[in-house]
């Protein structure tokens, strides 16, 4: 197979034309228009009555993002945790969300403009830095091409088990590129996180390089590339942690092949990967000083987020996988000439490892994949379909005959690959747009926010924007207490299913204060007890408190006075802003 589609030395390489890096920047445009589309749809929706909160898909977790950098907008170098009461010493710093802080602050924009441009940009920066790691690797056009293409539309048999759960019909696997009743994974599928958020788009782009540079350093003996290797460890570490130990994984693998192999030394590639780690670890101590230095830090962080099954992630990838499976066999047919791909191996097999790690944090290592997958795939479609098809050319072609019909056939192949690997990405756009079309009312059994906010929302938010401080907390529903932090300084008593430690019992004291029938000197001392310092009551609170009315009677066998509003009969709320059926109360004592 190599003699016949590939010559060139051992590690033989070539430099990235200026037409490559141009069409991958064109492509990368094309990508940026795919990932904006839905939030253009969806501002449109609002209409002239509702504000876009700025999300199409979890716009909880939006929305702490939106905290983290409003924070480091207004001068803070660390971030607290605005959805939890419980006492904390924050610490947190993360190098990205403190740029785009700053950014907002100098351009004048807000946390939410900040946010979806750092998603744009990143979209061609982690393409340009993947396609410059898989043309280190190989010098074969075709499957340079197909590694971008992959990386940007494929995704997996999701979109078939989604239909399915929609018709409803018992499904025996959740794949994890499209989702029903279950949960999808953005961080495993490129497109996702190109679409949804922009800290995983520069995290692979970050991964990408800090392998070119670690594999560059060990091939070449580099002390140069070590150190750059290094550097972007240390930014990496810091910015998502949960990356490096793929990454670590897949520097001392293809170090192994390399020594081996007598490309180089076990010293100097000891050598080389110490001053990488060295560099690198002062991002992953400080993670470890940071769990160590706020307990409640830790509690989130340790908030189980485990991988789905194996055969979960088999139809998540699906033809990618698949075609992954055959790349990894032509790795290593080619490996005495061409070893490079061996590396992608290696990457993706350490990732498939961490993924099942005892850890609580599994499926966030899945980063990454996805990447190498596509390079495996593109290699099994560049090389080995030609191969298997025409293991005996035909002597009736010239050989420039033979090779016309191979461009014809890996041209062919690929493109229905891709049509075939594209559903689950379409398929999970039109159901996070299905979502965004009724605000979310559909997914509010399991809390999940809201899209859109009202005028008076708004309006109340940006009044607390203006008069609340760091140490205010806010009593609300967990769906508007979960935007309160985007806007305000003011902690929440309950906003995020992670953020909120002990997320339910947080649920239990909001849905008791609000409950009908329940006496002042009851709702008071909820109040006191969790350091509310104001109250607010909108629609979602009128919600809570229709739905609670039944539990409230059948506890006191009858009918139940039905308020107005909180303040009824508890003198120590006192309304200081009122805009249509918002209003917010400040708690005196």
């Amino acid at each position: 197979m190599e003699e016949f589609y590939i010559k060139g030395p051992i590690l033989a390489t070539r430099n990235l034309s200026h037409r490559e890096v141009a069409g991958v920047l064109l492509w990368a445009a094309v990508m940026i228009l795919f990932a904006s589309l839905p939030y253009v749809v969806a501002e449109l929706w609002s209409g002239p009555d509702r504000y876009f909160s700025g999300f199409i898909w979890g716009v909880d977790e939006g929305n702490v993002y939106l905290s983290w950098i409003r924070q480091h907008s207004e001068g803070s170098w660390v971030a607290a945790n605005q959805f939890t009461t419980h006492p904390q010493n924050p610490r947190f710093f993360n190098i990205f969300l403190f740029v785009l802080g700053t950014i907002a602050r100098v351009l004048r924009l807000s946390p939410l403009q900040a946010f979806h441009l750092a998603r744009l940009l990143g979209i061609p920066c982690a393409l340009y830095a993947f396609y410059c790691l898989v043309a280190h690797v190989t010098a074969i056009h075709s499957v340079r091409v197909f590694s971008l293409l992959f990386a940007s539309l494929a995704s997996g048999f999701g979109w078939i088990f989604t239909l399915l759960a929609y018709a409803g019909r018992q499904v025996p696997v959740y794949p994890m590129d499209c989702a029903a009743s279950w949960q999808a994974m953005p961080e495993a599928v490129t497109f996702l996180s190109f679409l949804l958020n922009p800290l995983f788009t520069w995290s692979v782009g970050l991964m990408c390089l800090v392998l070119l540079w670690a594999w560059r350093a060990l091939e070449r003996g580099s002390l140069k590339a070590a150190t750059l290797a290094g550097l972007l460890l240390l930014v990496l570490g810091n910015i998502h942690t949960y990356d490096v130990f793929a990454v670590h994984a897949a520097i001392l693998l293809w170090a192994a092949v390399l020594v081996l192999r007598r490309n180089t030394g076990l010293a100097r590639a000891v050598g080389l990967y110490g001053v990488m780690w060295l560099i690198g670890a002062p991002s992953l101590l400080w993670a470890w000083y940071v769990s160590g230095a706020d307990p409640s830090y830790l509690t989130k962080i340790s908030t189980p987020t485990l991988s789905p099954r194996p055969v979960d992630y088999a139809a998540g990838y699906g033809l990618l996988g698949l075609a992954a499976v055959l790349g990894m066999l032509t790795a290593w047919v080619l490996r005495p000439r061409h070893p490079r791909s061996l590396a992608m191996v290696g990457w993706a097999m350490a990732t498939l490892v961490l993924v099942y790690a005892p850890v609580s944090f599994q499926r966030k290592m899945a980063e990454g994949l996805h990447l190498s997958l596509s390079y495996l795939a593109a290699l099994a479609l560049g090389v080995a379909l030609p191969w298997l098809v025409e293991r005996r050319p035909s002597r009736l072609f010239s050989p420039n005959q033979r090779l016309a019909r191979r461009r014809r056939l890996i041209l062919i192949g690929g493109t229905v690959f891709v049509l075939l690997s594209l559903p689950s990405n379409v398929v999970f756009v039109y159901d996070s747009m299905q979502h965004v079309a009724v605000n979310y009312a559909d997914l509010r059994h399991v809390l999940m926010p809201p899209v859109y906010l009202t005028v008076d929302e708004v309006r109340g938010l940006q009044w607390l924007a203006r008069h609340a401080q760091s140490g205010d907390v806010v009593m609300s529903s967990s769906l508007i207490g979960n935007h309160l932090p985007a806007w305000c300084r003011a902690k929440v008593v309950v906003g995020h299913w992670a953020e909120t430690l002990d997320f339910p019992r947080a649920v239990r004291q909001v849905a008791t204060f609000y409950a009908p029938g329940l006496l002042p000197q009851a709702r008071a001392s909820i109040l006191h007890n969790v350091g509310a310092t104001y109250v607010w009551w909108g629609q979602y609170e009128r919600l809570i408190q229709r739905s609670m009315l039944a539990v409230a009677q059948e506890a006191v066998g009858g009918p139940v006075p039905f308020p107005d509003s909180p303040a009824r009969d508890l003198p120590t709320l006192r309304p200081v802003f009122v805009s249509g059926d918002v209003i917010i109360y400040r708690v005196t004592h």
